[in-house]
């Protein structure tokens, strides 16, 4: 019986370890850290615009993931998709630590509760982001009692999902062929690609059971990787996606990585089978392959993000004594000050990224990956000696031991959350640093980006 048990965990493990070997290459960390000053004495930081992600949440569909796995998958103390208390407690200390850089710089007041002209904070309507905003504002501003605002009433935010409330109007058999191209020009083609992978994803969870292969193929026996695939139509022809193995994966190895986020015991990490962060992130590498295909296709991206594109760059220009040339003459942006914080999700931060040309990339993690809490940061500088303004941008999020653990992010003894900086297509690097532009070419750049059919006048009243 032992010969048996031990043919049967090979049988597991072995797919998995080709996976992780494949992987290893995206813990090599391809950026120095960031410095939490100016890039030289003297500058001015003017502003901060940033576009975080929400935080732990369980899966937002348990019901779909249960016929995928054999055994049972673990429970979450809140319902699905909502932020969890760890998962706040977590944004709690990513807050503290925008407090601690945002007071340094002197955006922030040290002491006394911040002004509305100082902090803005604006999330998607869904609670696990809402949730996300009012804990970091617990650690910018703590024991200010402030809350995020949200759009009010039912619907989807336009700034957030223009496509699903209807400003952005997306064609479905463009978005349909855009997809296919990124897939290699058709779907056989990223089958056979991921095969391996889906391969030993599918052995981890020991799928399928007879009643998925029943179901979905007509016969008792299947694996994971033989699911149907399709490019469908969704929510009434306002999305495109995928269906089948990749999108499913996409899903799991992400929920993976939520079990351990979310301090859950190591036998409930993936039942035990990829309880690290190495095997975890690796597997991810599934992830970012069906992302790279769907939020990140230019046609869906553009569509997808372009209204915050405009409301960062509007925010990033507020304050000047010069207007935004490139501006539209009824451009409205959010309500001016010096720091804003807009909480969405890994949609958002994948298509903006997306839609900028911009690429990044933190020790441990798979490229342009965005963990929980992750954010992509734009400051807005000023050199004294010329009045030269710059934009520096970068992606910072904590690694997942800090978020497991609940390490503090600030004290003399912190390490901090991982920082990259993110070169910004178009500009030449300013001040020998990469990830400086022009504030002038910053607002050109992205003006030439952003598609006005695809935005709205935004309304910020709760």
């Amino acid at each position: 019986m032992g010969n048996v048990n031990d043919a049967r965990r090979l049988r597991l493990v072995f797919p998995l370890l080709l996976t992780l070997v494949a992987g290893l290459a995206v813990f090599t960390p391809p950026f120095p850290a960031l410095s939490a000053g100016p890039p030289d004495d003297g500058w001015l930081v003017e502003k901060v615009v940033v576009l975080s992600r929400h935080g732990i949440r369980p899966p937002t569909d348990s019901a779909k993931l249960a016929p995928l796995s054999a055994s049972p998958w673990p429970s979450w103390p809140v319902p699905d998709g909502y932020l969890t208390p760890h998962g706040r407690d977590a944004m709690v200390l990513m807050g503290e630590f925008y407090r601690q850089r945002y007071v340094s710089a002197g955006l922030l007041p040290s002491r006394g509760c911040p002004e509305a002209d100082t902090l803005f904070v604006w999330a998607d309507v869904s609670q696990r982001t809402r949730a996300t905003g009012d804990a970091l504002l617990a650690g910018l501003a703590p024991g200010c009692d402030r809350k995020a605002g949200f759009r009010a009433g039912s619907g989807d935010d336009p700034l957030f999902d223009p496509i699903g409330a209807g400003i952005a109007h997306l064609d479905p058999a463009l978005a349909r062929q855009a997809i296919l191209e990124a897939m290699g020009g058709r779907i056989e083609a990223m089958k056979e690609g991921w095969n391996p992978q889906l391969a030993a994803l599918g052995n981890l969870l020991e799928c399928c059971g007879e009643p998925l292969c029943l179901a979905q193929l007509g016969k008792p026996d299947c694996a994971f990787q033989d699911l149907p695939w399709a490019i469908e139509v969704k929510q009434n022809g306002r999305k495109v996606g995928l269906s089948g193995p990749l999108e499913d994966a996409s899903t799991i190895t992400e929920v993976f990585r939520m079990e351990y986020d979310e301090n859950f015991p190591s036998d409930q990490v993936a039942w035990g089978r990829a309880s690290t962060p190495v095997a975890i992130t690796s597997l991810m590498i599934l992830h970012k392959a069906k992302y790279d295909v769907v939020e990140r296709v230019p046609y869906i991206a553009r569509l997808g993000a372009s209204m915050l594109l405009s409301q960062i760059r509007i925010a990033l220009a507020q304050g000047q004594e010069a207007q935004d040339p490139g501006a539209a003459a009824n451009d409205a942006g959010p309500p001016p000050a010096a720091m804003t914080v807009f909480v969405g999700h890994d949609t958002n931060l994948a298509e903006l990224g997306s839609l900028l040309g911009l690429h990044w990339s933190l020790a441990g993690s798979q490229e342009d990956d965005t963990p929980p809490g992750g954010a992509l940061v734009f400051e807005r500088l000023r050199n004294p000696a010329d009045g030269t303004r710059y934009v520096r941008v970068f992606f910072m999020a904590q690694t997942m031991d800090q978020v497991r653990f609940l390490a503090p992010l600030t004290g003399p003894d912190a390490a901090g959350p991982f920082v990259a900086p993110v070169p910004v297509p178009g500009c030449a690097p300013a001040a020998g640093m990469e990830s400086l532009c022009t504030l002038a070419d910053f607002e050109a750049f992205s003006n030439r980006r952003i598609d006005r059919d695809a935005t709205t006048t935004p309304d910020y009243r709760p």
